[in-house]
Formats: structure tokens, C-alpha cells, sequence
């Protein structure tokens, strides 16, 4: 019996190296490690963690990447989303990688063993205006103390925080799979945004005639980051 436990913990163990590669970046006093995980048929993972030198994430390879400042529109062919990533950043520039993103890339490509090209492409998206402002503007945070805030149950939406924010959510969490275009909205205040949920028509009805936002579809140029 002890030999065929022995044996058991040392192919799991074995296993368990294999299903893992790692990489690591040093830059400017800050390390980058990059590791990829065989993903459990039971359980899909994800988390982070932030300090004032740290930036960690795990989860697909498209929740990795966002931690390095890339904020480009994604293509990730299924087979390498299969997979579990993990990013730990730490040092000073843990924060701001931009300058080696596509450094960082290439070490992640060759880890993961993955191509990358960045293309220009039409694609069907979602667009933000502002249609009405003084409705918008009924809006504002007027709760003292409170700059940002967040509540779903069911099919209730509730959220105190700048406008970009607040779509980039409302994007996320209702209107995927088609991208939204990163929304250039020049208010620095917080507003308050209240919405029922029950269909995607309902949202959009709820954002246009009650805070003035109209969110459509549109045919747009877009740089995608294809992975394959």
C-alpha cells in the first residue's frame, strides 16, 4: 500500500511540473512573472491582488493580459483560452508596464506557445453618447463621502461612479459578446445610476430616456489583438 501511494504523489507531482511553464522579465527594478496552468475540468479560477508594487492576476488569458495595460479588443482562439495564466508584477513599475507590452507579449507567446499580430478591423460595436446632458446631470453622486459604489441582485443594477466606469460595467456585465468602443466622456464627477434588467432592450430604453446616454450599435475601425 505505501509503495502504491508513493507512487501516486510522485506521477501527480510529476504531472503537475509538466502542466506548468513559467517565465520571467526583469525591468527597471521590477520583475514580471508569467506562468501557464493546466485548467481543472471542475473548476475555473480566477483572482487578483494590488499593492502599492504589486499586480497579480489569474484567470483566462484575456483577464492576464488587461494587468499589463493592454487595452485593446480581443481575439483568442479557444484552444489557448483553455488554459489558466497567472501574471504576478512586482516592483516599482509594477504599474506601469506600457513601455514593454509588446515585450511582455512575446515572452508570453513563447511560454504559452501562441502567435500575436495586432489588425485593424471593422467590426459591429457598441458606441456611447451623451444625447441629453440635463438629464444626465440630474444624476450626479449627491451621496457625502461616497465616490464609488456597486450593487446587482437579480434583475437590479445600482452604481455610483464616473461615466466611463459605469459603461464599461453596464457593457461587461449586459451588452458582450460585441466590443464596446473605449468611451471618451469628459465628466470627472460621479453619478448615480439605477437600472432595472430584465432584457437588453430594457437597459438601453432605461440609459436613453431616464440619464440621457445612448448606447448603439455601430460599425467602427478597431485595432484587435489576434491570439492563435
Amino acid at each position: 500500500m505505501k509503495r502504491t501511494i508513493t507512487l501516486s504523489l510522485l506521477l501527480l507531482l510529476s504531472f503537475t511540473a509538466m502542466a506548468q511553464k513559467k517565465s520571467t522579465v526583469n525591468h527597471d527594478g521590477t520583475t514580471v512573472n508569467f506562468t501557464v496552468k493546466k485548467r481543472s475540468a471542475f473548476v475555473k479560477s480566477t483572482g487578483s491582488a494590488d499593492g502599492p508594487e504589486l499586480v497579480q492576476r489569474f484567470g483566462n488569458l484575456e483577464e492576464v493580459i488587461k494587468a499589463i495595460g493592454i487595452d485593446l479588443h480581443t481575439d483568442i482562439a479557444p484552444q489557448v483560452n483553455r488554459l489558466n495564466y497567472e501574471i504576478e508584477a512586482r516592483g516599482p513599475k509594477a504599474k506601469n508596464l506600457s513601455s514593454i507590452q509588446n515585450k511582455l507579449l512575446d515572452q508570453m507567446a513563447e511560454t504559452a506557445s501562441f502567435e500575436w499580430r495586432i489588425e485593424r478591423q471593422k467590426r459591429n460595436m457598441w458606441t456611447v453618447v451623451v444625447e441629453d446632458e440635463a438629464k444626465l446631470l440630474k444624476h450626479q453622486n449627491r451621496k457625502p463621502g461616497v465616490v464609488s459604489y456597486s450593487y446587482t441582485s437579480g434583475r437590479k443594477f445600482e452604481m455610483i461612479n464616473t461615466l466611463e466606469t459605469i459603461v464599461e460595467e453596464i457593457h461587461n456585465s449586459y451588452l458582450r459578446p460585441k466590443g464596446l468602443v473605449k468611451p471618451n466622456l469628459n465628466y470627472d464627477q460621479a453619478f448615480s445610476i439605477k437600472l432595472s434588467t430584465k432584457s437588453q432592450k430594457q437597459i438601453l430604453e432605461q440609459l436613453r430616456e431616464k440619464y440621457g446616454i445612448l448606447l448603439q450599435e455601430k460599425l467602427s475601425e478597431v485595432d484587435v489583438l489576434i491570439i492563435e
